[in-house]
């Protein structure tokens, strides 16, 4: 594996890194799956989350936002740059964050469904964070679409992820509540 002089940090609207990490955020997450981007702002100036870009020196690779939690905290997104996947930046980024969270993380990946489109993707991602320590938490969490629960270093039960959930979804489970209507001007 290739060594990385990986590091991260916090992102701020406006600041450096910012359009790169939205710009990354649209092409990694369905319109389905993203919250309105300027609400990861709004989460971290509330201190209720962090917000980060992911640097091999000074090159943006990836971003990472985590919702803060008592114990275990969520990585709610995570993503590398398309061009660099598959170069060993994912799995360096979650030895990050295992530093970053020592009392550990929590995420939703997509429950595997052999009759929905992308099933290889899916399947693809679980083994993707196997390989990297985390582990099946035993349970689905149903929202649009049904969730996956996966851990490292940590254990969660469903009070955890109904935490996080009504930290970050209120708006996100009604509706099209869940659909990033930012006007481009306001990026």
């Amino acid at each position: 594996m290739q060594a990385f002089r990986l590091s991260a940090i916090p992102v701020h609207r406006g600041g450096p890194y910012d359009s790169s990490c939205l710009a990354l955020y649209r092409s990694a997450f369905p319109i389905i799956e993203r919250i309105p981007y300027g609400d990861l702002h709004a989460y971290t100036e509330q201190d209720l989350s962090d917000f980060g870009a992911l640097l091999d020196n000074e090159e943006f690779v990836g971003l990472y936002f985590v919702m803060h939690q008592t114990g275990a905290s969520c990585l709610l997104y995570f993503a590398v740059r398309g061009d660099l996947r598959g170069q060993g930046y994912g799995s360096a980024a979650l030895a990050l964050l295992r530093e970053l969270y020592p009392a550990g993380l929590f995420l939703f990946v997509e429950e595997p469904d052999a009759a929905r489109p992308g099933n290889d993707l899916r399947l693809s991602r679980i083994r993707f964070y196997e390989r990297n320590g985390l582990a099946d938490a035993g349970f689905a969490y149903p929202l649009e679409i049904v969730y996956r629960l996966m851990t490292l270093n940590c254990q969660i039960v469903a009070a955890d992820v109904d935490r996080a959930c009504a930290q970050v979804m209120p708006a996100y489970l009604v509706g099209k509540g869940n659909i990033d209507t930012d006007p481009p001007a306001s990026r």
